[in-house]
């Protein structure tokens, strides 16, 4: 997990939503009167409404929906990420910064600390030991 990845959550959340609302916004149907007559004699003509959705609908929905659920699956991993770290302290901290969305100066005072590096600094030793781990075949 990097950096960029964990700043990218709450823009995945927020992306999620927006792709949820449009949707349920493309789910109301479409509808439309046309003119008809009666099958038999003396064949009046009336009006009928009728409904569906639109032609074009179904191609963006689904790209719509395989966006989601790419966006779904990272913003899990993340998810994943947090829950494998042992650490409770930069478990805070990523949770503090990029899930809840703080800036660094209001992290550091919810945990206790003056100065907003420390935790920027912890965090970033722990990523790069994290990497280096990562990238090592064991």
């Amino acid at each position: 997990m990097t950096k960029e990845q964990l700043e990218q959550y709450t823009s995945i959340k927020e992306e999620i939503k927006e792709l949820e609302a449009e949707l349920d916004k493309r789910k109301s149907p479409v509808s439309d009167i046309v003119t008809g007559s009666m099958e038999d004699y003396p064949y009046t003509q009336h009006s009928i409404t009728i409904q569906g959705l639109s032609s074009d609908t179904y191609s963006l929905d689904l790209k719509l929906t395989y966006k989601k659920i790419q966006l779904e699956q990272q913003r899990a991993e993340i998810e994943n990420f947090l829950d494998s770290v042992q650490d409770s302290k930069i478990r805070r901290i990523i949770r503090l910064k990029y899930i809840k969305g703080n800036t660094w100066k209001r992290t550091a005072f919810i945990l206790g600390w003056h100065d907003e590096q420390i935790p920027r600094k912890k965090l970033e030793r722990f990523l790069s030991k994290y990497e280096m781990y990562e990238n090592t075949d064991v």
